[in-house]
């Protein structure tokens, strides 16, 4: 028992210095509008469609949108850094903004495909964001934590969705 707590200890001091001075300001390489995107019925797992199949949800690369943004719509700044990117052959660099510390293991496939978890639960309201995020403060920028993930695991009745410390620090 005593190996067990002082290995909670250890877990405790090391998530407050992981989350101690870890905001910064971001800037994104395209001023993404989810909201433009939600308005127009194009789905997250359009853009993030390995969040239904794997453990992370990826940024999209330019490929993924140049599908949609293949003809020029109209001559707007943002659009011309896709363009530019795909002609060029570079990536656009988006900047990870969501994130897990490294022994963490979460799968969006597990909670997307197999727990029907909608993206908003974990990430808020992104389909009403006009602007891209600029901050990342930690995992999930803040907005939700492990005592949040403990809340929804007991709320969800599920007998897949445990509690064991072990099923997610790894």
């Amino acid at each position: 028992m005593r190996r067990l707590a002082s290995g909670m200890a250890v877990v405790a001091v090391m998530a407050a210095a992981g989350s101690a001075g870890c905001a910064r300001e971001v800037l994104q390489p395209v001023a993404f509008n989810h909201r433009l995107h939600a308005d127009n019925n194009v789905p997250c797992l359009t853009c993030h469609p390995t969040a239904a199949t794997g453990q992370g949800a990826t940024l999209p690369a330019v490929s993924v949108c140049r599908r949609c943004h293949e003809d020029v719509l109209y001559e707007a700044p943002e659009e011309a850094k896709i363009r530019l990117a795909a002609e060029s052959g570079h990536a656009l660099g988006w900047v990870p903004v969501f994130a897990l510390r490294p022994y963490v293991y979460f799968s969006h496939r597990r909670h997307v495909t197999l727990g029907k978890v909608a993206c908003a639960a974990c990430h808020g309201d992104v389909e009403r964001r006009s602007t891209p995020f600029r901050m990342a403060a930690g995992p999930f920028s803040g907005i939700r934590g492990m005592g949040a993930c403990l809340r929804c695991h007991d709320e969800s009745h599920s007998p897949y969705a445990g509690v064991d410390c072990v099923d997610c620090h790894r």
